[in-house]
C-alpha cells in the first residue's frame, strides 16, 4: 500500500512485563488481515497477510527480530471443513507509519510498522469447485494484556480470516479478488468526543461491499501454544468474551457507542471513557445481490482524556484568499496554503487520508478531491484541529482532433501535413513544447521528428483542449564507399567494395552509370575498372545514393626470387637474393635479407620474397631452403684388432648418407661401405669421407692397430722342477690392461691380476693349490676380445 494510507495514530498500549522468552508470544500484533488478488490465471493468486506490530512494545520486550520471518496459512471447505491446502508466507516488507501528531505520538510510545507476508500461489481449480466456498485462516496468541473491554485478552489468542468462493463452479471459471481494506488515518478519540474514521475497502472486481461491526475471534490458540500444532477441521472459532458493560452494540460505550456506516465503511463514536479497545470489522462481498465472499480486519483503538489545549482550526486559502473551492485545467495543478508557526505541525489530507510527506505550509495539488489540513500543538501533547473542507475541481476542457495528411513516419527531408479538427476559436501549435511561430491556423507541415501539439480555446474557457501527434523522422543511410585492399585491381586480382552501411536491405550497386547488380550484401567484389556507386534503402524505405568511387587496374610487378642451395653449416647466415630490390623476406629464421639457419632449425623451411609496388600491388615468389641436420660423423681414434680376425668398422653417424669412400682401401672388405670390415696385415690409418643426400660431406680417420693373438696354455706343472713351474701366457704383453681371474671347482676366484706381468705360480694365500681341474677367464678390456676355458695343474 502507499505510505500516503498509513495511520497517523494507531493507539494501544503494551504490558510492561513480558512473558518467559521460550513462549514467544504475539502481544505485539495490534491488528491485521488477510487478502487474496487474482494475478490474471485461473488458480493463481497472491496470498497477503498484514500485520500491525507495535514497534515501541517489541523494543521494551528485548525480542527485536524475534518475529516469524514465514508464517503459514490453512485453506478448508466451508461445507465439510476439509483441509484442502497450506500456504507459506514470506516476510516481505516492513514499514513504519508516519504520524500526524509526532509529539502526541512520542508521548505515547506509538511507533508503529505495517509489516506483510506474502506469496504467489497455485491453487488447483477443478479442486474448488463447491458453491459453499471455502476460507483461510491464521491463528496466534497472545493479545495485548492492556485491552480494556475483552476478558484475559493476555491469555487468549486471535485469529485472521478470510472466505472466497469457488474458483470452477460448475465448470466455469470465476474471476474474483478478495476486499482489500485501506489502512485509515488512526485518529486517537477524546472522551465525550465525536471521532470519525474510515475503515473501508477496494474491491478490484467492482462488487458491492456491505460493512458490519463483529466480535473478534480468539481461536484455539494459547499461552503455552502460540501456534497451531496442526492444521486441524474446526466448525467455528470462538469469539473474545466481553467486559462487564461492553457488547457488541457496545465495543466502545458512550453517548455514541462504536458503529459503522454499513454501505460506506466510516467508523463513528463519541466514547464514555479511556481505554484501549479491541474491535472486529467484517466487510461482505456481494455480486449480483449474492454474497460470494467475506473479510474481517481486527484493529485497536485508543480512547483518551484529551487535553483541553487546542491550537486554533487553520484556514486554507488560494491565491490568499480563504478557499472551499477551486478549480484548475486539466494537466494543470493548483496551490492551497495555511499559516504557518513554528508552535504548530501540520499535516494534508486528500478524501481524509494523510498525504505521506506533505507536512508544510503549502500544498500543491494535480487530483481533484477534497483537501483538508489538521494542526496539532508541536511541543504539547493536545488535541488537534481542521480545516475548512475545499472541492478540488477539474475545469473541462474542449474537445480537439489532430489528424495527418500523411505517414507520421518519414524519411529525412520528407514532411507530413498535421490538420486540426477545429478551426473556430483561437489555435495554438507547440513542437516539443516550445511554441512555435503558427498563428490560429488549423493545419501545418511537420518536417523533424518530435511531439506536435494543438491547443484549442473555446470563447470563454481559459482552459484549452489539448491534442499531440508524435513525429518520427528516419535518417538516411550513410552512402560512402571503401575498397579493400585498395581501390586498385593489380593484376587478375579483384577488389572488395563496402558500402559503410550495413544495415540496408537492398544495395543498388552502379558501374559507370547503369545498375550493375541489385543484392542485399553491403559488399561487391569485382575484377573490373571502372566508377561505381550505391543506392542504399534500409528497413525504413529511405534511399540514399553514394558520392562516384573510380577503381583502376594495373599488372603485377615483375620480380624474382634466386634459388637457395642446401645449408650444410649451420653457423653460417645465408644471404638472400630477390629483385627488385626493396621488398620484404619472410619466413623461419629470416632476418631482414639473410637466413639463419640456426634459428630455422633442421628440415625444410619456406622462404617468400614479396615486392609492393607504388600503386600497392604486391607480388611474390616462395623458395624452400633445406638445413642439413648434423651429420654427427665419428670414428675412435685408435681400433686394436687380432691377426687375422675380421673386424667390424665402428662408424657413428646421426644422417643416412648418400656415399661413403675409404682410403686406402687396403684391409677392407669394400672401401665404399660405410662400415666394411677391416683385417689388415699390419697396423694402419684409415681415411673416411661421407656425402648426404643433400651434398654435404664429412670426413673422420681412424688408427687400425693389428696385435698377435694370445696362446694360452692349458695345463702345466708347479712343481718347483724347473719345468712349467708357471702358468707362462705367450702374447700377453700385448693386453697390458687384461685381467686374469682364476676359479676353483665352486666358483671362488683363487687368483686375480690386473696385468700379467708375473705368472701364475699355483698357489692361493701361499699354499698349493691341489691338482685338478680349474677355469680362467681372461678380460682384455678391447672390445669384442675375450679369452676363458679349463686349466689343469698336474705335480
Amino acid at each position: 500500500m502507499n505510505i500516503s494510507t498509513y495511520p497517523k495514530w494507531i493507539y494501544w498500549c503494551m504490558v510492561a512485563w513480558l512473558l518467559p522468552a521460550a513462549r514467544l508470544l504475539a502481544n505485539h500484533i495490534v491488528g491485521g488481515d488477510i487478502n487474496m488478488a487474482y494475478l490474471g490465471q485461473p488458480g493463481n493468486f497472491r496470498l497477503t497477510l498484514n500485520q500491525f506490530w507495535d514497534e515501541d512494545g517489541i523494543a521494551r520486550s528485548g525480542n527485536a527480530g524475534n518475529y516469524e520471518t514465514v508464517l503459514t496459512v490453512y485453506v478448508y471447505s466451508l461445507r465439510t471443513r476439509q483441509l484442502m491446502d497450506q500456504f507459506q508466507l514470506n516476510r516481505s516488507s516492513k514499514q513504519e507509519f508516519s504520524y500526524e501528531n509526532p509529539v502526541c505520538a512520542r508521548s505515547q510510545g506509538l511507533r508503529t510498522s505495517e509489516v506483510r507476508y506474502t506469496a504467489d500461489v497455485r491453487f488447483n481449480p477443478d479442486r474448488y469447485t463447491d458453491a459453499s466456498g471455502y476460507y483461510i485462516v491464521w491463528e496466534r496468541c497472545c493479545r495485548n494484556a492492556a485491552i480494556s473491554n475483552i476478558v484475559s485478552p493476555g491469555q487468549v489468542g486471535m485469529v485472521f480470516y478470510l472466505e472466497f468462493p469457488a474458483m470452477r463452479p460448475n465448470g466455469r471459471d470465476l474471476i474474483n479478488s478478495s476486499p482489500d481494506f485501506v489502512l485509515p488515518n488512526g485518529k486517537y478519540a477524546c472522551v465525550n468526543k465525536p471521532f470519525q474514521l474510515r475503515f473501508s475497502a477496494n474491491d478490484a472486481d467492482g462488487d458491492e461491499l456491505r460493512y458490519r461491526l463483529v466480535t473478534p475471534l480468539i481461536g484455539y490458540t494459547t499461552q503455552a501454544q502460540s501456534l497451531p500444532s496442526n492444521p486441524q477441521s474446526r466448525t467455528s472459532y470462538p469469539t473474545a468474551i466481553w467486559q462487564p458493560g461492553f457488547s457488541n452494540q457496545a465495543m466502545i460505550p458512550g453517548p455514541v457507542p462504536l458503529q459503522i456506516n454499513d454501505r460506506t465503511g466510516e467508523l463513528s463514536l463519541t466514547a464514555g471513557q479511556e481505554g484501549l479497545f479491541v474491535f472486529a470489522v467484517e466487510v461482505m462481498e456481494m455480486r449480483n445481490g449474492v454474497r460470494i465472499g467475506l473479510a474481517r480486519r481486527e484493529f485497536q483503538l485508543m480512547v483518551k482524556d484529551c487535553n483541553p489545549m487546542t491550537p486554533p482550526a487553520p484556514v486554507v486559502t488560494s491565491n490568499y484568499q480563504p478557499a472551499t473551492a477551486i478549480s484548475f485545467c486539466q494537466g494543470g495543478n493548483a496551490q492551497l496554503e495555511t499559516q504557518t508557526d513554528p508552535k504548530w505541525s501540520l499535516q494534508w489530507q486528500k478524501d481524509n487520508v494523510n498525504i505521506a510527506g506533505a507536512t508544510g505550509a503549502v500544498l500543491t495539488v494535480n487530483e481533484p478531491g477534497i483537501y483538508t489540513v489538521v494542526k496539532s500543538l508541536a511541543d504539547v501533547c493536545a488535541k488537534d484541529t481542521i480545516s475548512q473542507r475545499v472541492t478540488v475541481s477539474l475545469i473541462p476542457t474542449p474537445t480537439v482532433g489532430l489528424t495527418a495528411t500523411g505517414p507520421l513516419t518519414f524519411c529525412e527531408g520528407g514532411s507530413v501535413g498535421l490538420q486540426a479538427s477545429q478551426t473556430k476559436g483561437t489555435l495554438r501549435w507547440y513542437y516539443n513544447n516550445s511554441a512555435l511561430n503558427q498563428p490560429n491556423t488549423p493545419s501545418i507541415t511537420a518536417q523533424l521528428a518530435g511531439t506536435y501539439t494543438v491547443e484549442y480555446y473555446e470563447t470563454g474557457n481559459t482552459c484549452p483542449g489539448r491534442s499531440s501527434l508524435q513525429v518520427q523522422v528516419n535518417p538516411l543511410p550513410k552512402s560512402s564507399l571503401t575498397a579493400a585492399p585498395l581501390a586498385v585491381i593489380c593484376g587478375n586480382e579483384s577488389v572488395q567494395l563496402s558500402a559503410d552501411y550495413s544495415g540496408g536491405v537492398r544495395y543498388g550497386w552502379q558501374r559507370n552509370g547503369s545498375l550493375w547488380q541489385l543484392t542485399t550484401q553491403n559488399t561487391l567484389s569485382t575484377t573490373q575498372a571502372g566508377i561505381y556507386q550505391v543506392t542504399i534503402t534500409d528497413a525504413n524505405g529511405c534511399q540514399a545514393t553514394s558520392a562516384p568511387f573510380t577503381v583502376t587496374a594495373t599488372p603485377l610487378p615483375t620480380i624474382r626470387f634466386d634459388s637457395i642451395a642446401p645449408v650444410c653449416d649451420r653457423q653460417q647466415a645465408v644471404p638472400l637474393m630477390g629483385s627488385p630490390a626493396g621488398g620484404q623476406y619472410e619466413g623461419p629464421g629470416v632476418t631482414g635479407n639473410q637466413f639463419n639457419p640456426a634459428i630455422a632449425g633442421t628440415g625444410p623451411h619456406i622462404i617468400t620474397y614479396t615486392y609492393t609496388d607504388a600503386n600497392g600491388c604486391r607480388n611474390q615468389q616462395t623458395r624452400t631452403v633445406w638445413v642439413e641436420d648434423e651429420i654427427g660423423l665419428s670414428l675412435p681414434e685408435e681400433l686394436v684388432v687380432l691377426r687375422g680376425e675380421p673386424t667390424l668398422m665402428p662408424v657413428a653417424i646421426r644422417v643416412p648418407v648418400k656415399e661413403a669412400s675409404w682410403s686406402p682401401p687396403d684391409g677392407l672388405s669394400n672401401p665404399s661401405l660405410l662400415r666394411p670390415t677391416t683385417n689388415p696385415d699390419d697396423s694402419k690409418t684409415y681415411q673416411l669421407r661421407v656425402s648426404t643426400f643433400l651434398g654435404c660431406t664429412a670426413e673422420a680417420t681412424i688408427r687400425v692397430k693389428v696385435i698377435e693373438r694370445m696362446f694360452i696354455p692349458t695345463a702345466f706343472s708347479p712343481n718347483n722342477d724347473g719345468l712349467n713351474d708357471t702358468w707362462v701366457i705367450q702374447g700377453v704383453h700385448n693386453f697390458p690392461a687384461c685381467e686374469v681371474y682364476i676359479f676353483n671347482r665352486w666358483g671362488n676366484v683363487i687368483y686375480y691380476s690386473k696385468g700379467y706381468g708375473q705368472p701364475w705360480d699355483g698357489t692361493y694365500k701361499g699354499e698349493r693349490v691341489d691338482p685338478g681341474l680349474y677355469t680362467f677367464r681372461i678380460e682384455t678390456n678391447l672390445k669384442g676380445i675375450r679369452y676363458q676355458g679349463t686349466l689343469t695343474v698336474l705335480y
